[in-house]
């Protein structure tokens, strides 16, 4: 049942069919059991959660054939750690995206202000399980880097020159866009 995660053959067309169905069976049961979108009639509210609940546990389980590798291997050789670093910085940035559309109802007080009060907040329960998970791991194969790297510690990341100038506009841009409004409207 853990073949998507262990099998690193991808030869045996029993277990990755073994490991299709249990990713689709825990999504489903995980699905049926959560809370449902308000806004979808049934069964429609049922599918959507099922389907949801399906790709989380689906695209989450990518993730830990890397970990696990890093691990057996006390190695992270090959391993781009520009790619970690963003990947971190953009799980980062959708987890609080989706979590402030989620239990922030000053958010969706805002959303619904600008699109309308029809409007639909589409983030739902798997959306922010899916978002804080990618960000956990995403952040423990940085840390992986770190700990297994050639040099051991933050020399371990060595991004590249774009990669920096990308971070640094990003911040820079967090940091300019929240004065440009603060100054916009004391005008």
């Amino acid at each position: 049942m853990a073949s998507p995660v262990t099998d690193e053959t991808g030869r045996s067309g029993k277990s990755v069919f073994a490991g299709l169905a249990t990713i689709f069976l825990v999504g489903a049961t995980i699905g049926s059991v959560t809370p449902k979108n308000p806004e979808l009639t049934q069964p429609y509210q049922s599918i959507s959660a099922m389907i949801g609940y399906t790709y989380f546990v689906a695209w989450s389980i990518s993730f830990y054939p890397q970990i696990i590798s890093n691990f057996k291997r006390s190695s992270t050789v090959g391993l781009s750690s520009d790619f970690c670093v963003l990947n971190v910085f953009g799980f980062g940035c959708y987890t609080a995206y989706n979590a402030s559309f989620f239990w922030s109802d000053t958010v969706r007080g805002y959303y619904k202000k600008r699109y309308g009060p029809e409007a639909e907040i589409t983030v739902q329960s798997n959306d922010v399980a899916f978002a804080i998970h990618a960000f956990i791991l995403s952040f423990i194969t940085l840390c992986q880097i770190i700990y297994y790297g050639a040099e051991p510690g933050l020399r371990a990341v060595q991004l590249s020159c774009p990669t920096i100038l990308i971070i640094v506009s990003i911040f820079a841009l967090c940091i300019i866009y929240p004065l440009l409004v603060i100054f916009d409207a004391r005008r």
